[in-house]
């Protein structure tokens, strides 16, 4: 049912698509298409081992009509989808610190926290104590946006997890483990910290980077995901799942962008 590839699930049922096919066809049609990394599952139609087969990647609660989920990065687990951007930046974070850490580094923070209008590209610029500074691009009023307590809880969790160790020379069985166990062969940016500790000739002291989840968003949020979830909002009908759907739109025009410092 949920197949490796599967990054969204949407939670439907007869009686939805059935309004929905009967307000508008072709609607209907494109909400039907499948996409590769999305599930469309008709709650009612499941049989009892789907649901056991269901339940070891959703969490029971979430399985309900109108509802839409998000397969954070680096897990086989999914969560609501407008809790995405938070927990894929934290997550991502969390396992940089985890593989400098094996490479030896003695200190991992965070310097700056951004974040980035994706349509505008446009940055308001956030700084490590939390506070929002008007965007860098324009100093235009509507720019400018206050962060939400749901916002400042995600920068201060991710500000907590920099870490301090003795520091040391790099444990490159450990850091391969990492890589292997989040399969990161292929991420660029964490396969290339790994490749510079492994130089012993010339030893890397201080490593300064920055780490932009745009493409991560616009790879959850696609043009057909967002039609989707335009449709999700409307056939919810002003419920629960549809403040959930339109808050998961708003927050698709956003990504972070954070500046790290990696000391040896």
């Amino acid at each position: 049912m949920i197949e490796p590839y599967t990054q969204k699930i949407f939670f439907v049922d007869n009686e939805l698509l059935a309004d929905l096919k009967q307000d508008s066809i072709v609607e209907y049609k494109n909400f039907m298409t499948p996409q590769i990394d999305s599930r469309m599952i008709v709650i009612p139609d499941l049989s009892a081992q789907q649901i056991n087969e269901l339940i070891t990647y959703v969490p029971a609660t979430e399985i309900r009509v109108g509802n839409v989920l998000a397969k954070t990065g680096y897990t086989n687990q999914f969560g609501p989808l407008d809790e995405f951007a938070g927990d894929h930046a934290t997550r991502k974070f969390r396992i940089w610190v985890q593989l400098c850490i094996a490479l030896g580094a003695k200190k991992v923070a965070v310097k700056n926290i951004e974040k980035i209008h994706i349509q505008n590209q446009d940055q308001s610029d956030i700084n490590v104590d939390g506070s929002l500074k008007a965007p860098v691009v324009s100093a235009d009023a509507s720019f400018k946006r206050k962060t939400s307590e749901e916002e400042n809880a995600i920068n201060e969790k991710i500000l907590s997890l920099a870490a301090e160790a003795t520091g040391g020379e790099p444990d490159l069985a450990a850091a391969e483990e990492i890589l292997t166990f989040y399969d990161l062969h292929k991420d660029d940016m964490f396969r290339s910290m790994y490749e510079m500790r492994r130089i012993k000739s010339n030893t890397l002291l201080r490593h300064d980077f920055t780490l932009d989840l745009t493409q991560d968003m616009k790879r959850m949020f696609d043009a057909s995901t967002k039609a989707k979830l335009k449709v999700m909002s409307k056939i919810c009908k002003g419920g629960i799942d549809a403040s959930v759907v339109n808050k998961s739109l708003e927050k698709s025009q956003t990504a972070l962008k954070l500046s790290i410092v990696v000391e040896f």
